[in-house]
């Protein structure tokens, strides 16, 4: 009982301290670095019928190597609304609450208590990295957002077709808001596999691989080809080296990430007492795939 007088506690302080926070820094743009000032230009280039610049060109040096969903829903809510600035950190937010709801949903799924799951979210959106995504304008509330989704259907009991078209569906769209956005539908996958489970598992992979597709092929043919040529020129720097000192890299950049490093000490330390059985569960599964996507990206990344 106490331990859930604190809970509340912490959860008034931690959520009254945050919308505080996000007011004030929203109202100064304090958080609106020239990352964010990129997706912002994305998205007001949707509005003038421009998908992706080419490296050069009437509207000056252009090209991104991010992918399109989250400036094409920026774009469309510019387009609604007239402002570039409301819409942007709308988006945000909505992102950020969704994403806190889909953990919520997640940790019932997996068999927690109320209160435990209510922890899992005051923990998540205590992290550096939440807070970041909540007042800036960028993709990544978004992209984890649509990822614990796709991996809550899939918790729980094994999922049926229903589900896994659902997952399937969710996964194809994290993938149109941030490419590296994989690791959720690989650990699903392999937790089906593992668990006899190897025709939901193929189905699982086919959808999520035509949907990966149709992504493709769709950024392709809408920005006519040049936005493949900016993936081109954009990973020109990307070498076996960089791969190689990734870990390091990530190190560096998780210094400013004392949260982040908090959760993943115990989830290293709870994975290491986790028996061989209990590996096959998606828990454990997703927590690798997610260290190794950090570590191939040498950099901190968000909540998911």
């Amino acid at each position: 009982m106490l331990s859930r007088i604190a809970l509340g506690v912490v959860g008034v302080l931690l959520l009254g301290l945050t919308v505080l926070r996000a007011v004030e820094c929203w109202s100064t743009d304090s958080h609106l670095d020239h990352v964010a000032g990129v997706w912002i230009a994305e998205a007001i280039d949707v509005t003038r019928g421009v998908f992706y610049r080419a490296p050069h060109g009437s509207y000056g040096y252009g090209g991104t190597r991010y992918f399109p969903l989250f400036f094409c829903v920026h774009g469309a809510a510019i387009k609604l609304f007239g402002a570039w600035r409301a819409t942007g950190y709308s988006l945000s937010a909505v992102s950020v609450v969704l994403l806190l709801i889909a953990v919520y949903y997640l940790s019932r799924r997996r068999g927690a208590a109320r209160w435990l799951a209510v922890a899992a979210c005051l923990a998540v959106l205590a992290g550096t990295s939440t807070q970041e995504a909540l007042l800036t304008i960028r993709e990544d509330a978004m992209a984890a957002m649509l990822n614990i989704w796709g991996i809550a259907i899939c918790a729980g009991e094994y999922p049926n077709y229903r589900r896994v078209y659902y997952a399937a569906a969710l996964f194809t769209l994290a993938f149109a808001v941030k490419e590296t956005t994989v690791f959720g539908m690989a650990a699903v996958f392999l937790h089906l596999l593992l668990n006899q489970r190897r025709r939901s598992a193929l189905h699982l992979l086919a959808l999520t691989a035509g949907g990966y597709a149709l992504v493709l092929a769709g950024i392709y043919l809408g920005s006519d080809g040049r936005a493949f040529e900016v993936f081109r020129l954009t990973a020109a720097g990307i070498n076996l080296r960089s791969i190689l000192v990734s870990p390091s890299s990530m190190v560096d950049a998780m210094s400013g990430y004392s949260g982040e490093i908090i959760l993943l000490a115990l989830g290293t330390a709870t994975l290491l007492a986790t028996g061989a059985r209990n590996m096959r569960r998606i828990p454990p599964l997703l927590f690798i795939y997610k260290c190794k996507n950090v570590l191939r990206g040498g950099k901190a990344v968000n909540s998911q």
